[in-house]
């Protein structure tokens, strides 16, 4: 990118984050949102936020209103020790830090020529044989009802929150908007975005260049690259196995699609492979074009496949043995009617998301319900259980 274009860039994400700031604040007013405390963010016009590729590793990423350099000081206690650069004077940041002990608690804040954050922590992904529980949600499409689901968030303390996609509603400022929700919980815990048809429309008409500038996701490379967003990660002694969906949808990027199943059918093969472990989740946006493959199952998947879109909550089970969850509910008004068949067994159309807690080879999940578009929230802060599910990890039956 030649220099000017790289002051045009940097001059548009300055806008964006000027117009996102006003408008989260205007939505939330608009919506009765109560603000909960929340850390003093210093200079830092977005974020701090988080993103890890494994248990040893997480990048803190942030927006300013102007580019500038800094750097994160971070350690096992508030006195830091350690210290992490970010030496180009770009708006938007990621900062790598590493040699992390899984599941531990590091404290941290982020300097810049501006001031720094409050002191602020994170827990590393959990390890191979450690508990961990995550949750996830999907189509938000930059909805204030999403406070909802943080609310939720904040009291069960996941290890991370994935998103099946649809997080923006045709634009590409969305995922501010929602980082503006609630600071605090995103300052400790990391979200993973599933690339949807939303996310895909905007400016360069497939949204990538949004969800590449605010999300640092660990994307396998190739030669020569490819404007894609698929990726995976490992936490807990669970795979997660991230799709990029429309390049199925998009006729200029079916080769692009066999790319990438011919990486997720090389990266799935590698995780079974890997005696630590214990569940494989496959993650998705739209299937609901698709619900004849999820119906019947696709022998390349296993475990559990997650994907949003159909804008309700329901699970299924399809021949080959896969359990099917979409969790879609994340804020969009039009909610849709639960499929009908036998391989249909809970559902419900409603705001809601899925927990999931591994602990060794035995897996819970449970799905909330968090209300309608023109209702209120349930009492509970968590939301009503309307979903319960077991499982124990194929590992253990053979004996790994």
């Amino acid at each position: 990118m030649q220099s000017g274009d790289s002051g045009v860039k940097e001059m548009m994400i300055t806008l964006r984050i000027h117009l996102v700031c006003l408008l989260t604040l205007l939505g939330a007013a608009a919506c009765g949102a109560q603000p909960t405390s929340q850390p003093n963010m210093g200079p830092l016009d977005i974020g701090p936020y988080l993103l890890a590729a494994d248990s040893r590793s997480m990048t803190v990423c942030w927006a300013t209103s102007r580019p500038s350099t800094g750097f994160v000081e971070f350690g096992e206690t508030a006195k830091y020790g350690r210290r992490a650069e970010a030496r180009e004077e770009l708006s938007r940041q990621k900062v790598a830090l590493d040699k992390l002990e899984p599941g531990r608690v590091y404290h941290y804040r982020v300097v810049t020529p501006g001031g720094a954050t409050d002191d602020l922590t994170f827990r590393a992904l959990p390890g191979p044989g450690q508990p961990i529980t995550f949750v996830a949600d999907g189509d938000q499409r930059g909805s204030n009802r999403y406070q909802r689901h943080l609310a939720a968030y904040r009291k069960i303390s996941p290890a991370l929150v994935v998103s099946l996609g649809d997080i923006c509603n045709d634009n590409g400022t969305d995922y501010d908007a929602i980082l503006l929700m609630d600071r605090g919980l995103w300052s400790g815990v990391p979200w993973y975005p599933v690339f949807g048809n939303h996310d895909a429309a905007g400016e360069a008409r497939d949204g990538r260049w949004a969800m590449w500038d605010v999300f640092a996701v660990p994307a396998p490379k190739f030669d020569p690259p490819l404007a894609r967003l698929f990726y995976s990660f490992d936490a807990g002694g669970c795979h997660f196995a991230a799709i990029d969906e429309q390049l199925w949808m998009e006729q200029e990027r079916k080769k692009e699609w066999d790319v990438q199943r011919a990486w997720l059918a090389k990266d799935l093969k590698a995780a079974r492979a890997n005696r630590d472990t214990r569940f494989v989740f496959t993650l998705r946006h739209d299937a609901d074009r698709m619900l004849f493959d999820i119906k019947a199952g696709d022998p390349l998947l296993e475990d559990i496949y997650f994907f949003g879109g159909i804008h309700n909550y329901f699970r299924g089970q399809a021949k080959n043995g896969l359990v099917v969850i979409q969790s879609s509910g994340g804020g969009v008004d039009h909610l849709r009617e639960v499929p009908e068949g036998d391989w249909v067994k809970a559902g419900k159309s409603c705001f809601n998301y899925v927990r999931v807690d591994v602990k060794g080879d035995k897996l819970k999940l449970r799905a909330f319900d968090l209300g309608q578009p023109d209702g209120e929230a349930p009492a509970k802060v968590e939301g009503d259980l309307l979903d319960t599910f077991e499982m124990t990890s194929r590992a253990e039956k053979k004996g790994r």
